[in-house]
């Protein structure tokens, strides 16, 4: 295992297109156990993202690589690796990158698949060698046919022979890498590539390019007239969905007092009054702001790290926040003062919800449990267990009877909240960032590092629809029950606005 740290970094990452580096990028490479120190990578001001990448590929191949910033590990696979790193670091600031080696389930997988192309290469040799023999052994059609030998004969069934043993090997082979690969990935009821399927996908009616740096958050008004978006910049925009004008550009989360060090837009929401949209940062504050004029109503600061997630209860009179020091936190959106303290998460809380009636708030993080909170009594009344990686998103059924988890590995979770048991679990490829149930919870619709909005049903996980978004992964979707639309958002700027397939009755479903 090694660390490889940026020496010096300004990267302009996704902004303006064109993906240069604004000075030079020097990587030092430093192993565990050692103070050797190497140069690992050293490249040009006029160098691109995919330079980058070639190089990392290059040394690397398919190694597992994770970043790092402010004590904050994810992993990500070698394609992805540059792009998130590199939107993770504030200008000018060092980061660290974490380059491990593949684990050995994963090269005894690498050495079968070496071991079944010899195979294929000994079938086809074979196949060629009873062709030829067959060719030779045909006479013209006015000529008496001649009797084969019986050694010629007992030639080409042992080479059928022996080719039915080759196969029976390939197959055996393949099970013996596929269960390899479970090894490196938690296994659920079952799992789903896109590959399986023939879905229809959904349509892109807008492309909103507001924003200079990565987008993480989004979300519609209750009417669906406006949205409002932030992320890497500080910035809160506040748009006309229909006309895709900007109304409010706000330089909502300008950094920590006493520090150069700027502020991102981690979550936002809009209040169900249409009044109000909140917005949560890693300054360790959540503020409140007007959606008439873009001012300032309050300052929300209790929390003591950042702030990962912000949501308006049902009629907007309370706010919920969660933040890495463990807690999620209540407010009275009126007075801007704190109402209810909730503690008892082990480790860093990521994402929250209320249900429709808004007496019961949803908390989900690092500890990978999910606390349902009386929320008036600072009492959590269930705590869900059983999710393998990292909660980042819940959702609550339109009835409240069920909810919706996505997580880091990829996990998706449907529960019954009665029994307090997991209904329905899905394992997909790549992390889920989003996961919330649509159309009156017939089905569900999640985004994440797959680069995809994909729409399941809820009680069969049958694939409906399969949207490639872009090639940068997804950060946040919300949808509109009455427009039926959906706003994703993403690293490479932009937010998104579509329009969903129609619901079919027949879905492709994974045996």
């Amino acid at each position: 295992k090694a660390t490889v740290s940026v020496l010096y970094c300004r990267a302009m990452g996704e902004a303006g297109g064109n993906n240069e580096f604004y000075g030079r990028v020097g990587v030092k490479l430093v192993c565990e156990g050692s103070e050797e120190t190497l140069k690992l990578i050293f490249l040009k001001r006029t160098a691109s993202r995919e330079d980058l990448v070639s190089e990392v590929q290059r040394r690397y191949g398919d190694a597992m690589i994770t970043f790092e910033e402010d004590g904050d590990r994810i992993e990500v696979d070698t394609a992805e690796v540059v792009g998130h790193f590199l939107s993770s670091i504030p200008e000018g600031a060092k980061g660290k990158l974490f380059i491990s080696k593949p684990s050995q389930a994963h090269n005894e997988v690498e050495s079968l698949r070496a071991v079944i192309e010899e195979q294929k290469a000994v079938i086809t040799t074979q196949n060629e060698k009873i062709a030829r023999f067959e060719s030779s052994s045909r006479e013209p059609a006015c000529e008496e046919p001649r009797s084969i030998p019986e050694q010629e004969v007992l030639y080409v069934m042992q080479l059928e022979n022996k080719i039915r043993e080759l196969q029976k090997n390939d197959a055996r082979l393949r099970n013996q890498v596929r269960e390899l690969q479970s090894e490196d990935e938690p296994q659920e009821d079952k799992t789903v590539s896109k590959e399986d399927f023939m879905p229809l996908e959904a349509e892109l009616l807008r492309t909103f390019a507001v924003h200079e740096t990565a987008v993480h958050c989004c979300a519609f008004s209750l009417r669906g007239d406006l949205l409002c978006a932030g992320g890497k910049s500080g910035f809160l925009t506040i748009s006309n969905t229909e006309t895709g004008k900007t109304l409010h550009k706000v330089n909502a989360h300008t950094g920590f007092l006493r520090s150069k060090k700027k502020g991102v837009l981690l979550s936002c929401d809009f209040a169900e009054n249409g009044d109000f949209v909140a917005t949560a940062s890693n300054d360790r504050t959540a503020r409140i702001w007007r959606v008439s004029d873009g001012s300032r109503r309050a300052i929300l600061r209790k929390h003591s790290d950042k702030v990962y997630c912000c949501r308006f209860s049902p009629g907007g009179f309370k706010l919920a926040t969660t933040s890495m020091d463990n807690t999620a936190l209540i407010w009275d959106v009126h007075t801007g003062k704190l109402a209810h303290t909730l503690k008892q998460h082990s480790m860093s809380v990521f994402t929250c919800t209320f249900n429709t009636e808004g007496n019961i708030l949803a908390t989900g993080g690092d500890d990978r449990a999910v606390k349902l909170w009386d929320w008036r009594d600072n009492a959590a009344t269930a705590s869900l267990e059983g999710q393998v990686t990292t909660i980042w998103s819940v959702g609550f059924s339109q009835n409240g009877t069920q909810l919706i988890t996505g997580s880091m590995g990829g996990e998706i979770k449907v529960w019954d909240l009665r029994k307090q048991e997991v209904l329905k679990s899905l394992m997909l490829e790549k992390g889920v960032h989003s996961a919330q149930f649509i159309r009156n919870d017939s089905q569900y619709v999640t985004c994440g590092r797959d680069n995809a909005i994909s729409i399941r049903g809820t009680n069969d996980h049958s694939l409906h629809s399969y949207t490639v978004a872009n090639n940068y992964g997804v950060q946040h979707a919300d949808y509109h029950e009455g427009t039926d639309r959906l706003l994703t958002c993403s690293v490479d700027s932009t937010v998104k606005l579509w329009r969903l397939p129609l619901q079919r009755e027949c879905s492709f479903v994974d045996e």
